[in-house]
């Protein structure tokens, strides 16, 4: 799994509930140096990304995402989803939307119906 988020804080607290649950996690704190790893490593089963960063628009991200990596599934997150229809045009491009604040249960049950549904389908 990959987060990427530019807080560092809530980054690392999405990354620690998530190491807890069991989940391997990785973290890029841009748009950017998410690509860069995507480009050594294209193997992760979920993206958990925020759309309001610095650098990369998040739809822009998102396209990019879908055009390079359409066999990852991103689960797109804001806390400013109201914000110009952002999140509105985000859950067009992204397979889930979660508004921040959201809880660690809901991610990890989204998560479990992505996996669920990626072995229904192998």
């Amino acid at each position: 799994m990959l987060i990427i988020d530019d807080d560092a804080l809530y980054r690392g607290l999405v990354v620690e509930a998530l190491s807890y649950e069991g989940y391997e996690v990785a973290q890029a704190s841009n748009p950017t140096n998410a690509l860069r790893l995507l480009n050594t490593d294209s193997n992760f089963t979920v993206i958990l990304c925020d759309l309001q960063m610095n650098g990369l628009d998040g739809i822009e991200l998102l396209r990019e995402l879908g055009s390079k990596y359409p066999h990852i599934p991103v689960i797109v997150t804001s806390a400013h989803s109201s914000e110009n229809g952002i999140g509105a045009r985000a859950s067009q491009e992204a397979a889930y939307y979660l508004a921040k604040p959201f809880r660690i249960t809901t991610l990890v049950n989204i998560i479990q119906n992505i996996d669920q549904l990626r072995a229904k389908l192998a």
